[in-house]
């Protein structure tokens, strides 16, 4: 039906998340409708990507340095530990402009259905920082789903579990059930830190 080298982009295309056959189609027109050069930018953005992002070997989230900008900030508070599920949702804490800790980024959320355990998070690291740290305490910002609430408990058990004397928080449900932080204002975000519960 397609020219074979419309056929691949149109496959590859698919593999994002939420884009299906139509959607891949229509960016694929789009794509072939543009000037040559703004392709090539696109292309090159994401080659750059691929060739600079870094995973930070401290807190996990991506990045152009190893560590990572706010690891290596002397002006951080390192004695909490912000508990996210993926880089997102740390730019948008650090958009709130309420927080200034550090930060460990789990890669996802236990979702048993979907094939996600601890074990395919970051979990492992966390502990060993906690463990190796003096942090005072942790801030658990799972999202308010239901992967986020299993992750949330796991945390708990697995910290305290460490008998090290970390203060265990989690943010206030200021943040709507069912909606992640990357969709949130920093209003929200702020009341949600500011009113957060020890565990």
């Amino acid at each position: 039906m397609y020219p074979k080298s419309i056929e691949k982009l149109i496959s590859s295309l698919k593999k994002f998340p939420g884009i299906g056959e139509r959607t891949a189609e229509r960016l694929v027109y789009y794509i072939i409708h543009q000037e040559k050069y703004e392709t090539l930018e696109l292309a090159d953005a994401i080659k750059t990507i691929k060739d600079t992002i870094k995973i930070c070997d401290e807190c996990c989230t991506v990045s152009e340095q190893n560590p990572c900008e706010i690891c290596v900030n002397k002006k951080r508070d390192k004695s909490t530990i912000c508990i996210v599920e993926q880089p997102k949702d740390l730019w948008a804490i650090e958009k709130a402009a309420i927080f200034s800790g550090l930060y460990h980024v789990l890669h996802g959320a236990i979702a048993p259905l979907d094939g996600v355990y601890e074990r395919n998070l970051t979990i492992t690291k966390l502990l060993n920082r906690l463990h190796s740290s003096n942090v005072k305490e942790t801030i658990i910002a799972t999202n308010p789903t239901i992967e986020g609430e299993a992750t949330f408990s796991f945390l708990v058990d697995q910290i305290k579990s460490l008998k090290n004397g970390v203060k265990i928080s989690r943010i206030a449900r200021g943040i709507p059930y069912g909606y992640t932080l990357e969709y949130q204002n920093p209003e929200t975000i702020k009341i949600a830190i500011e009113a957060r519960k020890e565990v």
